[in-house]
């Protein structure tokens, strides 16, 4: 529940999605199209490229790979949870539960292998890995509140738009 509404969640609306809401948030609607993805992954590209480019601009090697690292394991992993959402959780396909439960476990366990060997043969600056790992869930949440904020704005003016593509 998100405030005193309840959030209704139809994951069969991702393979269709252009007129389909995922929720309904206090503010206003929400509703994600099918290519919000794709900009969610263009604008975390677009940051990943400024983190390192400022990253380079301090001289140290180590803080500029810490940073891509993370931001790579980020998108990687928005990546793969949106690729396991659209195949796994279709219409009539009962046997999805198992197999997107089965690649989260094998997700774990690859960046556990992933960590153990970045951690024991790299120097990472962790505050600089920490910060590309926050990348693409500050560029969703950006995304989302824009959003919301801008129907709240067109909704509370009465004006006659509804719905904003970000």
């Amino acid at each position: 529940m998100i405030g005193s509404q309840e959030t209704k969640t139809d994951m069969s609306c991702l393979r269709h999605p252009p007129s389909a809401d995922l929720s309904k948030i206090r503010l206003g609607e929400l509703v994600l199209d099918e290519g919000f993805p794709k900009r969610v992954f263009n604008t975390s590209l677009f940051f990943m490229a400024m983190i390192a480019l400022c990253s380079a601009s301090f001289q140290s090697f180590e803080i500029s790979y810490s940073v891509l690292i993370g931001c790579a394991i980020s998108l990687g992993l928005c990546k793969l949870q949106w690729w396991t959402v659209q195949q796994f959780f279709q219409r009539g396909n009962q046997s999805g539960k198992q197999y997107f439960a089965l690649i989260n476990l094998l997700k774990y366990f690859v960046l556990c292998v992933i960590f153990y060997i970045m951690f024991s043969y790299l120097q990472v600056h962790v505050i600089a890995f920490l910060v590309g790992l926050s990348l693409v869930p500050m560029v969703i949440s950006s995304k989302m509140l824009g959003i919301v904020f801008v129907n709240y704005l067109n909704s509370s003016q009465g004006s006659q738009t509804k719905g904003v593509r970000n």
